[in-house]
């Protein structure tokens, strides 16, 4: 039976004692609301569901991800470390003020689609998210439920986590290193003062290994009579043995007959010794990023010289076992990123004999004509038919559906109810005020009710944002080739001709809001192409019609 008393400031307690189960207290401002809470908990007790939620009221998520960074964490491989510590931060600064028991899926799915959307960055820049960059947040999030739960004893009914949709996984980056570009990038290595930089780019993109593998290598683990790299720890925790062509062969023996290698170092590429006198593996980030830009490659990163790798097993003609035995791609599903090269091949292949069946009568004119000539105007048109297919200069709404309501007060930032003014600022939304629920406890908090107007049902673009979240927008405008700067000569690749083309573009017919301050401050992509001309850079494919962008070359 629960006792109930009042206390010496007018306040009224709640006490529970039941065999079987932990002295049970809590205080409240009625006596109706303590005798409410008592006979909800004895009945959750009989039952056997009471769950003691003090503790999860009590924790906020900053606190409990500071925990399992010192519990769970330091039993994870250093780069898993790593990356938790910097994915915790982010976690923190928008969700660490909620305590464990007020963070519902709600509040989780806003993060999540906040992140999607565009997070400012440390300099205020809005900056989108890839889906796999927030589905590992959500991942860390949710095993800190699951620990508290099971192991922290932290009373909470479910994890809010497991309770929302996870960003699609992405379909990685498809950057490809063309052989001119590979020739650029190896000069600007090889201008390092360290001969071990541009050893380790060269091993990157003829063996597919992670940098982590390569970096980590012992003397013992290269075997040059076998011609094999035996790699123990990788980050699928499979150990596997990388054969090494002729050129990386080359590479790991001038490497390995270093003069400069310290007799007490097992590492094939040795840093300098760290303040305790231990040599640790060479680091090169800023000499990467220097070559990078000499090469004009800004936008390369050193994992595309894996992808590059793997990319070239399949054009070779390696089955799928047989490149998952080198590239060390745990499933069948990993390697479906590169299946589309084996699907080209065919379909060039297919192309191929229709193009040589046709009568000499199309081909004569075909010859003829102009379509096909490697020149800026048809360049041009190419990438002009691409753009046609956009929806232009488009400003996502910061909500699901309309009207909607965001609260004045968003412990995510508030970037969501900046960018609803600035819709209002262009006549595109109305705002009125309102209240919502507050998220802790029962009182109502100041919130703004946005709809849209004649205006913005003009724009409106259902799903216009490409998010997962099936985001509407305002879209305007359309995108105008303005030059075609310049272009490589035309190469054969994996049977088709194509050349890579260097071209600027605009947005042309945008109406006045778009170019207004509050849709450049809030809005990234108006505020970069609305200023003036946009660098551009695409494939181009000749085709029986003539050039083709790569997009909708794919899509054919």
């Amino acid at each position: 039976m629960a006792t109930i008393v009042k206390t010496s400031s007018g306040t009224w307690k709640a006490l529970i004692r039941k065999t079987g189960w932990p002295a049970t207290a809590k205080t409240f401002r009625t006596k109706r609301d303590a005798e409410d809470w008592a006979r909800r908990t004895e009945d959750e007790m009989v039952r056997g569901v009471y769950i003691q939620r003090a503790p999860a009221e009590r924790m906020t998520v900053e606190a409990a991800l500071t925990r399992y960074l010192k519990e769970v964490t330091p039993a994870k491989r250093a780069s898993t470390q790593a990356g938790e510590h910097k994915k915790a931060q982010v976690i923190i600064r928008h969700l660490g003020k909620y305590s464990l028991a007020a963070l519902n899926a709600e509040i989780v799915a806003q993060f999540r689609d906040m992140r999607l959307a565009g997070d400012p960055d440390k300099n205020g820049k809005l900056r989108p998210r890839s889906n796999n960059t927030v589905r590992l947040e959500l991942a860390l999030l949710g095993h800190l439920f699951t620990v508290a739960i099971k192991e922290w004893g932290i009373g909470l009914p479910f994890n809010p986590v497991s309770n929302i949709r996870r960003p699609a996984p992405g379909s990685g980056r498809n950057r490809r290193l063309t052989p001119e570009e590979q020739t650029r990038l190896l000069q600007a290595v090889d201008q390092h003062s360290n001969p071990m930089f541009g050893w380790i780019v060269r091993i990157a993109v003829q063996t597919g290994m992670r940098l982590s593998e390569i970096a980590t290598l012992r003397i013992r683990q290269v075997d040059i009579e076998r011609r094999v790299v035996r790699l123990e720890h990788t980050k699928n925790s499979s150990p596997r043995t990388v054969p090494l062509t002729a050129e990386a062969t080359r590479v790991f023996t001038e490497a390995l007959a270093n003069p400069l290698r310290p007799a007490e170092t097992e590492l094939v590429f040795f840093g300098e010794p760290g303040r305790d006198g231990i040599r640790r593996p060479y680091l090169f980030d800023k000499a990467w990023t220097d070559a990078k830009r000499a090469a004009g490659l800004e936008d390369f990163r050193f994992h595309d010289l894996r992808h590059e790798a793997v990319s070239r097993f399949v054009e070779a003609g390696l089955s799928d076992q047989e490149v998952s035995a080198i590239s060390g791609h745990k499933s069948m599903q990993m390697l479906k990123r590169y299946t589309h090269l084996r699907a080209e091949d065919l379909l060039l292949l297919h192309t191929a004999i229709k193009i040589v069946a046709i009568s000499s009568l199309a081909l004569t004119l075909a010859a003829c004509g102009s379509a096909k000539d490697a020149n800026k105007s048809n360049f041009s048109k190419a990438i002009q038919a691409y753009l046609d297919t956009q929806k232009g200069l488009c400003a996502a709404i910061p909500a699901k559906g309309l009207p909607f309501t965001l609260a004045n007060q968003d412990m995510l930032g508030g970037q969501s109810k900046k960018r609803a003014d600035a819709l209002v600022d262009a006549g595109l939304l109305t705002k009125r005020d309102t209240e919502v629920k507050a998220m802790f406890g029962n009182k109502m908090e100041p919130a703004t009710e946005y709809q849209i107007t004649d205006t913005g049902k003009k724009f409106l673009v259902a799903n216009g944002a490409n998010t997962m979240a099936g985001q509407d927008a305002f879209c305007t405008g359309k995108y105008t080739v303005v030059e075609v700067s310049n272009f490589t000569e035309p190469s054969d690749m994996m049977r088709v001709k194509l050349s890579q083309v260097n071209y600027r573009y605009k947005v042309e017919g945008a109406d006045d809001w778009a170019k207004s301050e509050s849709m450049r401050a809030n809005y990234k992509n108006f505020a970069e192409q609305t200023q003036g001309d946009i660098q551009g850079k695409a494939a181009v494919i000749l085709t029986n019609d003539g050039w083709m962008h790569e997009r909708l070359f794919k899509r054919g």
